[in-house]
């Protein structure tokens, strides 16, 4: 980051009367409490100081492996087991529905003591909203336990899919390296989703989750090559 932005990034004001400056350059200047400074690069993996981060908020948008692999897990996994994706979005939406429950009936509680009058012990409404309250906060707690465990095995029957996203995203940050080679290599990632939706759909099927693996990832590792090859230089 060049030196001439440090007074900046460090917020080094200057109070001058009435007047706030900050130093850029040679140059002091008027400096306004709306001014906001966005940096950014193109390098795909920039390294910075441990000190530019007590000064500035770093915002990193690449993309990962991990990330990407996650993203192509879910879809082999939308397309390959349609039922696990549904019950997942369903216990999504149930564990986040217990939850806002829980959350209500914490608020009614709270505002009954804050609100109530008199001996705690001689407010039948108060008790009885308390045991009613209880009942239900159980029966939320037992029902997310259900949806956890639940949440778990349909992550754990998923991840039967983890060594096509594995592959799969391994191939994808192959394309992206070629831009080391030419600049003129870049590959969408949109476009490469689109290859492997294709590679699923056309690979030969299996009953077995194995040979199912075996014949997407041999399938889109072909289809990479040739997707790749139809856009290289003649020198290369």
């Amino acid at each position: 980051i060049d030196p001439i932005l440090e007074p900046l990034l460090a917020k080094a004001f200057i109070k001058k009367g009435n007047q706030v400056l900050i130093k850029v350059g040679d140059k002091e200047i008027d400096f306004s409490p709306d001014f906001k400074l966005y940096i950014t690069t193109k390098l795909s993996n920039p390294h910075y100081q441990p000190e530019i981060s007590t000064k500035a908020m770093i915002a990193n948008f690449a993309l990962s492996e991990p990330g990407l692999e996650a993203q192509l897990l879910n879809t082999v996994v939308k397309k390959e087991r349609p039922d696990l994706d549904q019950q997942k979005g369903e216990l999504v939406v149930k564990v986040a529905a217990g939850k806002r429950k829980q959350a209500e009936l914490e608020d009614t509680i709270l505002y009954m003591l804050s609100t109530a009058t008199g001996s705690l012990l001689d407010n039948v409404e108060l008790i009885n909203t308390l045991d009613n309250s209880k009942v239900t906060w159980e029966e939320v707690n037992e029902s997310l336990k259900v949806s956890e465990e639940t949440s778990a095995m349909i992550d754990e029957a998923s991840s039967a899919y983890q060594p096509c996203a594995l592959r799969a995203a391994a191939l994808y940050f192959v394309l992206s390296d070629l831009a080391m080679v030419d600049p003129m290599y870049q590959f969408s990632l949109d476009a490469y989703q689109e290859l492997f939706l294709n590679s699923i759909a056309k690979s030969t099927k299996s009953d077995t989750i194995a040979e199912r693996i075996k014949n997407l990832n041999d399938f889109h590792t072909y289809a990479v090559y040739k997707y790749t090859s139809r856009g290289l230089f003649e020198k290369q």
